[in-house]
């Protein structure tokens, strides 16, 4: 996967986290698995501030370059959301990356319900999640492996940034 400006680039199909929604059980199990193995020391407490409308700044869509046979064309399909943070005391780049991870983990097993305007994670599915740092605050970028998840997640980006 290659990150270009406003698009990330995933291979011939090969979409950046997992299955789309098609293998769920596969899906459910991973995040489990992720969940016992790295998030022991991580608690849901850890996203109260990127889950707060007050701390978000904004977002806008996230689009991937899929390169499609037969003619190997690029061509953008809708990936997700960007989240724009402001920063929480104390709060670092990793710290709010594993607890946004072990968040989506937990979505996606069953251990926590996501709320409406919540686009870190989906029941049932693994979704990305990348975050940078923007100097002052975050971008949580959060990828999606099928068009309509990404729809999914831009929307409820919406509802947290209060568009």
């Amino acid at each position: 996967m290659v990150t270009r400006g406003r698009y990330t680039v995933a291979f011939a199909g090969a979409f950046l986290v997992g299955c789309g929604g098609t293998h769920a059980n596969d899906a459910v199990a991973r995040a489990h698995a992720f969940v016992v193995n790295r998030c022991a020391n991580v608690s849901e407490s850890d996203v109260a501030a990127a889950l707060d409308p007050a701390s978000v700044e904004g977002e806008e869509a996230e689009s991937t370059l899929v390169q499609a046979p037969p003619k190997n064309q690029w061509t953008a399909q809708p990936g997700g959301a960007r989240v724009y943070l402001r920063p929480a005391r104390g709060m670092t780049r990793e710290l709010l990356a594993r607890a946004l991870e072990c968040h989506a983990a937990r979505v996606a097993a069953g251990e926590v319900e996501a709320r409406a305007d919540d686009p870190y994670g989906l029941p049932g599915r693994n979704v990305g999640v990348q975050v940078d740092s923007s100097g002052d605050g975050f971008i949580v970028r959060v990828r999606a492996g099928s068009s309509d998840d990404a729809a999914t997640i831009r929307a409820r980006a919406k509802r947290l940034a209060g568009e």
